[in-house]
């Protein structure tokens, strides 16, 4: 069996009215464990956006790390 190369997913929170749950949201609900998490961004396709390029090669991402 070999590893995904991405994963998707969609959280709804039922209506009325049923709306999207973002990631985001998830995390801050989840307390401490989820903004101590970090990120990495790994790309399989080249020449998608410069921006997710330049957070591929550099570091991991903390959840509440915002480039300004």
């Amino acid at each position: 069996m070999t590893a995904p190369l991405s994963l998707t997913f969609t959280a709804w929170r039922e209506g009325p009215p049923k709306r999207y749950v973002t990631l985001a949201e998830l995390l801050v609900r989840m307390g401490d464990f989820g903004m101590d998490l970090t990120w990495r961004v790994r790309l399989y396709d080249e020449g998608i956006h410069p921006e997710l390029e330049r957070a591929a090669a550099g570091d991991r991402i903390g959840t509440l790390t915002r480039d300004e």
